[in-house]
Parts: C-alpha cells; sequence; structure tokens
C-alpha cells in the first residue's frame, strides 16, 4: 500500500502546478479570485502561513508587497521550486 505522500507525489509530477496557474485560463481565473480573497480579508503586513505552498505561487508575490509569509510544502520538486524562484525573499 502506497503512503500518502508517495500518492501525492505521483498526482503531483502528472501536471505542472506552477504552468498550470500562469498559462491556462482557469488556472488564471483561479489565481485572481483567490488573491482577491486573500486581499479583502488581509491588512497590509499580515503574518501568512500556507500550508501546501506548492511552488509559490502565491506566497511569493504575496511576499514581494510586504506580507510575512512562511511557505509549507511536502513535496521535494515543489519546494526546490519556490526556493529557487524566492532566493531573494527566503530568510
Amino acid at each position: 500500500m502506497r503512503d500518502r505522500k508517495e500518492i501525492i507525489n505521483t498526482f503531483y509530477h502528472q501536471t505542472d502546478e506552477n504552468e498550470r496557474l500562469k498559462k491556462t485560463r482557469h488556472g488564471q481565473l483561479e489565481y485572481y479570485i483567490t488573491m482577491q480573497y486573500i486581499h479583502r480579508y488581509l491588512k497590509d503586513n499580515s503574518k501568512i502561513l500556507e500550508v501546501g505552498a506548492g511552488t509559490g505561487r502565491y506566497a511569493i508575490p504575496l511576499a514581494k508587497e510586504g506580507m510575512d509569509v512562511t511557505a509549507v510544502e511536502l513535496l521535494e520538486n515543489n519546494l526546490a521550486v519556490l526556493q529557487e524562484t524566492a532566493k531573494e525573499w527566503i530568510i
């Protein structure tokens, strides 16, 4: 029997989550709506914990806006993309 981490790893190796949110119309709409909700309920300089941060599609822009973001990611591949993209923002 496979464990949850292996199942999740297999699923996310079948697609490029970062590109899905950037290049597909559904992904772009999802990103836009999610960011609208985030901005509606959070104040400037908010502290954010994003569990399951993926490749940092939300965490990195929010950090660039000045929010204090902690991103947690289970999958090594996604974490590597997040770390590479966010080098200047990682403390």
